[in-house]
């Protein structure tokens, strides 16, 4: 069995897989984007979620750790998948700048998440998903299963 969580951005998808074995964090920027040209994919996220369900074809048992993005969500939906959604509340935003500035995320990257915090927060609230809500200083591996 296999369970899909989308983990909004900087809730620690990428710690949670170095500390469990049976957790993938499925990274969307390599399917988003061009990195070589500079622009976004045509493909995503359908090729994003073609390469979670190709991986979960091989592998058994696992949780994968998805991007948040709307599009995304709307995918794995249109396709019957399941998920789940961990989030910051809206109040989160400083502690949430914090934590992409310690990773290391870009100014540019780190300005459009604060620009539209607001915006992203409503979508997953809308979003009819269950939901956990992480506390102040909570990560993603602190709600997952062992």
């Amino acid at each position: 069995m296999h369970y899909i969580i989308c983990g909004f951005s900087g809730v620690g998808k990428s710690t949670a897989e170095q500390k469990q074995k049976n957790v993938i964090d499925f990274e969307s920027s390599g399917y988003s984007h061009d990195w070589e040209i500079g622009v976004r994919n045509n493909n995503f996220p359908k090729n994003y979620i073609d390469a979670v369900v190709d991986h979960m074809s091989n592998h058994h048992n696992r949780i994968y750790l998805l991007s948040c993005h709307e599009e995304v969500r709307k995918e794995l939906k249109d396709r019957g998948f399941e998920y789940i959604i961990v989030m910051p509340t809206y109040w989160q935003r400083n502690e949430y700048m914090k934590r992409w500035l310690r990773r290391g995320s870009s100014d540019v990257f780190i300005r459009s998440m604060y620009d539209r915090w607001n915006e992203m927060i409503a979508s997953c609230e809308k979003d009819t998903a269950p939901k956990i809500y992480l506390d102040e200083n909570q990560y993603i591996d602190d709600v997952l299963p062992m």
